[in-house]
Order: structure tokens, then C-alpha cells, then sequence
């Protein structure tokens, strides 16, 4: 509720300022770049509570301004007042999310280009509420137009993967079956590449190629398929994981996809030899999901980093990532204790103590293992992350 209230505060404050004598352009005395920044951290306040009606009314208001600001022909007028559509969309108005695409479509191609990403996009969503509406006929050539678009710039990445499941969609609404299963395949191959088969992404979509299969009256295909996803899940149940790409985890929502995968690899990392040869890219993977996560909470203090002196060190660190991420999963808690904390350190330390011959000789470490030997490391060290978490709780 504190939330809901401070945002209605602040959207009061834009109204009444928006009230401002309007000059012989149009503009008000209100409309200012950094009155349109202030709309649009409002817009993304809005969203994180999910409050999309009133994403919507502040995506207005900034839309406006930025339109008596530069006009209808500025391409930050177009590209914003093209974010309306999904907003409509969310609120359950398809018809405006779909009049709102196809006017930003034309727009930003009589105006910005018709031959760049931004507008790949567009067209690509205009397709999508087509199809939302049933109107495969429609959407179909907008979906072929957006995968033209983006295909120039020969990017396999999660963009490409979406335009090509809608392409897929709205061929088999439109009674094309068989194009609809080529461009399913296609973004199957590129959701392989970005999380793997034991994905839950790539699972759920696979979903959709069998019932493409059955519309394409390939049975067969159809049936081969169904038994490889029924396996494919009963080897992820067991742990079975593909490590993804770390490039991949370039949001928190990203990397709660990877939460199962996070968990699997930290408990691999706590029980492999550093000569495990798979151990270095599930560390880069385990590395980049914590920096991204929102859901655990990995404490860095200077304890941490003072024995890290160079490249071999790293996988020092690894360990006590790991540790944490271990600990936070099984407890279900973001944070941990001080205490905890110290726990996962010293997992860190008897890593180092048992692979002493393998790395070498670190000094620190050293220091801290005698420590560990005589039962003193763990309150040092729960001290340490206690001072260190008054002064910065969410440090990662």
C-alpha cells in the first residue's frame, strides 16, 4: 500500500504541474526532459507492482509531452507512443493494441527507417496482437515482414527466437501448418543454443512444435518428439542440466529462468575436482546468474577479496559463490545470516586447504585456514559480514 500511495503522490504532482500555462507551440511550462524522465521512472514503478492501468495513464502523459516537446515526427515521440500497445494489450484492450502498432509502424517507417531493429519489433508485436485476436490472416504478413526485417542483421538471439514462435503461430492460425513447423524448428534451435534442452524455455516451447506437427498432419514426427520432451524432463528431474550461455543472464527475469540450473551447478562446483574439466564454464554461468539474480543475495567484503590475487584465485571465489547460492536455495531465504555467510567462507577456506597442491600456496588463505583448525574463523568472520551488512544490506 506505501508504495501505491507514494505513487499516486507523485503522479498528483505531474498532474498539477501539468497544468501550467500552455506557450504558443503547445508545450507547457512543465514539459522538460527531466519531466519526462520523471514520467517515465513513474511508468516503471507502476510496472513493478503490476499496476498496468496506471502504466498506461503515465505512458500517456509521457507520450504527450514528449509529442508537444518534439512532435509527432521525433523518434522518441514514435518509439514511446509505440510502448502503448503493450500496455493496452496487458489491460485487455487488443483492439487499441492493435490500432496503436500498425499507426507506430507506419510512423516510425515514414520517419525514423523501416529497415532497423526498433521497428522489426513493432511489427513483430502488431503481428502478435493480430493473431491474440484471431486475426491469423492479418497477422501473418506482419510476422513474415518483422522476420524479414531481423534476419538481415543475422543475430541468433532470444529476439530472433520470438519473432520466429509468433511467425510460427500465426502461420498455423492461418492454415499453414507446414511454415508454421519450419519456423518453430528454427526458433527451437536457437533457444537450444541459449539455455539448453533441459531447459524449462526451451521445453515449453517445444510444446508447441508437436501440436504444429499434428496440425501438419505428421504424426510420426509428432509422436518422436512428444517421447524426446517426456525424457528430457524425467533427466532435468533428475539434474540433468546443460549449462547456458552466461552471455544469455542479461536481467534478474533471465536469470530466474536459470534459478534450477543456478542450484544444480553451485551443488556440482561444492563437489567436483578443480580438474573437472566441465568446472570452468559452470562457474562462468554460476558467476554471471548471481550478478543478475534477484533472488539470492551474495555479500562480497573484504575478507573475500584480500586472498585474491591473481587468475588462479578465482575459483576460490567460485566455491563461496556456490556456497552461498546453495544455502539460500535449500533455506528459501534471499539473505542469510551473518553466521551463514561465515559458513559458506569457510567452505571457501577448506576448498582451498583440500586443493592446496593443486593451486598452490596462497598466504592469506593459509592464515585463514589455521584460523578455521583452531575453531576461531567462523566468528571473525560472521563479525566481518555483520559490520559489512549494516552499511550496505543488498551488496552482491
Amino acid at each position: 500500500m506505501k508504495k501505491i500511495l507514494t505513487l499516486l503522490f507523485a503522479l498528483l504532482t505531474v498532474l498539477v504541474q501539468a497544468g501550467a500555462q500552455t506557450d504558443t507551440t503547445g508545450a507547457t511550462a512543465a514539459d522538460t526532459p527531466e519531466a519526462v524522465a520523471r514520467l517515465d521512472s513513474l511508468v516503471t514503478s507502476a510496472l513493478k507492482i503490476g499496476d498496468y492501468k496506471m502504466a498506461l495513464r503515465l505512458n500517456r502523459d509521457k507520450t504527450e509531452a514528449l509529442k508537444r516537446l518534439y512532435g509527432e515526427t521525433d523518434s522518441a515521440y514514435i518509439s514511446t507512443y509505440a510502448t502503448l500497445a503493450p500496455l493496452l494489450y496487458r489491460t485487455g484492450d487488443i483492439d487499441a493494441a492493435i490500432a496503436v502498432s500498425d499507426s507506430a509502424a507506419s510512423m516510425y517507417a515514414a520517419n525514423v527507417s523501416s529497415a532497423d531493429a526498433r521497428y522489426a519489433f513493432i511489427v513483430d508485436n502488431l503481428g502478435f496482437y493480430y493473431a491474440s485476436a484471431g486475426r491469423y490472416a492479418e497477422a501473418e504478413p506482419a510476422a513474415r515482414k518483422a522476420l524479414a526485417v531481423y534476419e538481415k542483421f543475422y543475430r541468433n538471439d532470444y529476439d530472433l527466437a520470438v519473432i520466429l514462435t509468433h511467425a510460427a503461430e500465426a502461420c498455423a492460425g492461418n492454415g499453414k501448418p507446414k511454415d508454421a513447423v519450419a519456423f518453430e524448428v528454427r526458433c527451437l534451435n536457437i533457444m537450444k543454443q541459449l539455455y539448453g534442452e533441459h531447459s524449462d524455455p526451451y521445453l515449453a516451447e517445444a510444446e508447441y512444435l508437436v501440436h504444429y506437427y499434428g496440425l501438419a498432419g505428421d504424426g510420426e514426427a509428432a509422436a518422436e518428439l512428444r517421447a524426446r520432451i517426456d525424457r528430457l524432463k524425467a533427466e532435468a528431474g533428475d539434474g540433468v542440466i546443460d549449462i547456458p550461455d552466461p552471455g544469455s543472464i542479461t536481467s534478474a527475469e533471465k536469470a530466474a529462468w536459470y534459478n534450477r540450473e543456478a542450484a544444480v551447478c553451485a551443488d556440482y562446483l561444492l563437489n567436483v575436482s578443480p580438474e573437472e574439466a566441465a568446472r570452468t564454464s559452470a562457474a562462468a554461468f554460476l558467476i554471471s546468474w548471481a550478478d543478475a539474480t534477484a533472488d539470492v543475495s551474495v555479500p562480497v567484503i573484504e575478507m573475500i577479496t584480500k586472498p585474491l590475487s591473481d587468475e588462479r584465485d578465482r575459483d576460490f571465489f567460485v566455491v563461496y559463490v556456490a556456497a552461498v547460492v546453495s544455502k539460500s536455495f535449500a533455506a528459501g531465504e534471499k539473505t542469510l545470516s551473518s553466521d551463514d555467510y561465515a559458513e559458506a567462507m569457510e567452505t571457501m577456506v577448506r576448498y582451498y586447504e583440500a586443493n592446496r597442491d593443486y593451486f598452490g600456496a596462497n598466504d592469506v588463505l593459509d592464515g585463514y585456514a589455521k584460523l578455521v583448525r583452531k575453531g576461531k574463523f567462523r566468528k571473525m568472520a560472521a563479525a566481518a559480514f555483520e559490520e559489512a551488512l549494516k552499511e550496505a544490506p543488498a551488496v552482491r
